[in-house]
């Protein structure tokens, strides 16, 4: 910190789009001192984890996404898929939905993906495709 920079002055780092409570459970879990994570913040700490390059914190997280998939939270883990362009959870996605009881309805599948679609465009048809392709498959074994 001595480049001249304004955090070498202040002796503070200023740490943008991380919200303080998402930094100290990344620390907690940096020196250790976290084994639990918490589960309500899901959502927030990987992309915090993902902006400051916690990558096995954010691999935890979203294996922790995949095993709580449900169609209600379908649309929202497809969003965070697309933001962090990870391919694993994108196919968990299309597993899931292959999976789900309700696959027999393509509709319900494009109105729970509606705010997707919104958010995420290109990603959201690109997994609403795959999530069809995939239902054909299963029809025809």
């Amino acid at each position: 910190m001595q480049s001249g920079m304004s955090e070498s002055t202040s002796k503070v780092v200023e740490i943008q789009e991380v919200a303080a409570e998402d930094m100290k459970i990344i620390l907690d879990f940096i020196y250790g001192v976290l084994d639990n994570l918490p589960e309500e913040r899901l959502q927030t700490l990987v992309l915090a984890a993902d902006r400051l390059q916690v990558k096995q914190l954010m691999e935890r997280y979203v294996t922790q996404l995949e095993l709580r998939l449900t169609m209600d939270s379908l649309a929202e883990t497809a969003v965070l898929a697309d933001r962090l362009h990870h391919d694993e959870l994108h196919n968990a996605l299309v597993i899931f939905a292959q999976q789900e009881e309700t696959r027999s309805d393509p509709a319900r599948h494009e109105a729970l993906m509606k705010p997707a679609l919104t958010d995420s465009p290109d990603f959201a048809y690109k997994l609403l495709k795959d999530m069809q392709s995939a239902l054909k498959k299963t029809r025809k074994e």
